[in-house]
């Protein structure tokens, strides 16, 4: 009883600890949207509207989410997760604009994410099919500290800074496929009609 105890008393606090990581919540909540349908009108991870910005890096912005629509060309090695296609383009067109960049990668078995650095820089760039030919693609640091991490003195694997010159990139070589258009970006939040841009920006400064 004493030892079931105990590992009760683990798995609770293994939990909270983690609810107090953005970078474990936002992974976790973009692919509940990512596996979502119908086309979730809010939900949506770092970027939840309620999401706590005060457990975030030096309250700045985290994440570059942007939504398109369009039909990706079909992929002679991988047919899923759809878009293996497009991660394959990215990689290679962020390489040659002096990205370092990793083999993309299956994303949780809902998209495909790919992993991007430049000096001191590391950021991950993931993505998925939501719905029809609707994409989401998120952008965000590589890892993001935990309030316990930021006591002790660490910080984002990425400024926003870093973040926006990844977005800048990563749709000027989206707009390069015929097939792709209606983009809406938006800093941590659920891309809409009301709330995005047409390219990436600069993200509004916190208080």
């Amino acid at each position: 009883m004493a030892r079931f105890q105990v590992r009760r008393f683990r798995h609770r606090w293994k939990g909270r600890l983690a609810r107090l990581n953005p970078s474990s919540r936002a992974c976790r909540e973009m692919s509940v949207v990512l596996r979502a349908n119908p086309f979730p009108p809010v939900k949506f991870s770092p970027c939840h509207p309620r999401y706590d910005w005060s457990i975030s890096a030096d309250n700045m912005a985290v994440c570059q989410n942007v939504l398109f629509s369009g039909k990706a060309p079909e992929d002679d090695e991988f047919d899923h997760p759809a878009g293996a296609s497009l991660a394959r383009y990215l990689e290679t067109k962020l390489s040659q604009s002096g990205w370092q960049t990793s083999h993309f990668d299956n994303w949780r078995d809902c998209g495909w994410s790919i992993l991007c650095s430049r000096n001191s820089s590391k950021l991950m760039i993931a993505f998925g099919k939501v719905r029809g030919e609707n994409w989401l693609l998120q952008i965000s640091p590589e890892s993001i500290p935990s309030f316990l991490s930021r006591f002790f003195g660490r910080s984002a694997s990425a400024t926003e800074e870093d973040v926006l010159l990844l977005a800048k990139d990563t749709d000027g070589i989206l707009h390069t496929m015929e097939a792709l258009g209606d983009f809406k970006w938006r800093w941590d939040g659920f891309p809409s009609d009301q709330t995005s841009t047409s390219v990436p920006t600069a993200p509004v400064t916190r208080r």
